[in-house]
């Protein structure tokens, strides 16, 4: 689904964000990608889309070319959640969020009401479809931001610290919302628990590289590797 070839990226600052990344993510795959600030994650996730175009390198999504005359078509493919819900959040309701995309891309008004009133019912906001977003918990905000995405079925989802403002049982309703899905999914967080039980697969990423990449309950083990990069251990493995 996703495939990344020699990604080097540079800021004009002249520092180099990304350099020579290569990485495939399967169809149906959960990836969990991890690091210190400054590893690369935030810049890596912004080339999924288009937002950032690389120095060198490229990468395909389902096998069409990221660059600017495909944009319109990877968008469709890959929905991004933001780390703040609040730049995803801009109209005067909740279902005025969620109907934005699929009318702006011409879906029919009836179909497009029935996927947004389906994604509301999935992250548990339906009963508060026409409430303004500011008058949300964060938490809440983050599953209709979460909705907003959804609704527009991509085929890769990809969740920017998604777990940064949620409260344990917000936490949990996430995991076991992103356990149900089929589609691809990358998530990038520090909350190493987090990726423990969302992501049957990690990478780790320090100084814009790929420092190890394997099975999440195996590379999530290594104090060694995780504590040489800026991390620790999950919580549920530390003494």
């Amino acid at each position: 689904m996703i495939d990344i070839r020699e990604l080097s990226f540079t800021y004009p600052s002249g520092v180099m964000a990304l350099n020579k990344v290569s990485l495939s993510v399967g169809q149906g795959e959960s990836l969990g990608l991890v690091g210190p600030n400054g590893a690369g994650k935030s810049t890596l996730v912004a080339h999924l889309n288009g937002v950032i175009s690389p120095s060198s390198g490229n990468l395909r999504i389902d096998g069409v070319l990221v660059e600017n005359k495909n944009l319109e078509e990877i968008r469709r493919k890959v929905g991004v959640v933001f780390q703040d819900p609040d730049d995803m959040l801009f109209m005067p309701r909740i279902i005025d969020d969620v109907l934005f995309g699929p009318l702006n891309l011409g879906v029919p008004k009836e179909k497009a009401a029935m996927e947004a009133e389906r994604v509301l019912r999935e992250a548990g906001l339906w009963e508060m479809h026409d409430r303004a977003p500011f008058t949300l918990s964060q938490g809440q905000k983050r599953f209709a931001a979460i909705a907003a995405v959804l609704v527009m079925s991509p085929q890769v989802l990809v969740l920017d610290e998604p777990t940064s403002d949620l409260d344990p049982k917000n936490r949990r309703k996430l995991i076991n919302l992103l356990n149900g899905f089929s589609m691809t999914r990358i998530v990038v967080s520090h909350d190493l628990d987090f990726i423990w039980d969302t992501c049957g697969r990690t990478v780790l990423l320090a100084d814009g590289k790929v420092v190890a990449d394997g099975k999440t309950k195996e590379l999530l083990r290594r104090r060694e590797l995780l504590e040489a990069n800026g991390l620790e251990l999950p919580l549920r493995l530390q003494d």
